[in-house]
């Protein structure tokens, strides 16, 4: 098989919901304080919440890594207040 037949495979035989966003949305998790994961718990978890738009973005539109996108949600909440 050449590269084109292998990359034509994959595209093929994957889904399109496997772009790595639920991993990164766990880890993004994974990755908040406990402190503010208790306080926030219920925001956190809400699937068309303030905090899955910014997960959203922050992994589709600007390609942030997870830790700065924990830190990212940390600090906007904090001054947000939401």
């Amino acid at each position: 098989m050449n590269a084109f037949q292998i990359s034509l495979d994959r595209y093929l035989t994957s889904s399109p919901y496997e772009d790595g966003f639920d991993g990164f949305c766990d880890l993004v998790t994974e990755r908040l304080s406990d402190d503010f994961f208790e306080l926030n718990e219920d925001w956190v978890m809400e699937w068309d919440g303030v905090f899955n738009n910014w997960v959203n973005k922050c992994f589709y539109k600007k390609s942030f890594d997870v830790n700065k996108t924990a830190r990212l949600i940390e600090r906007g909440h904090a001054l947000y207040k939401l």
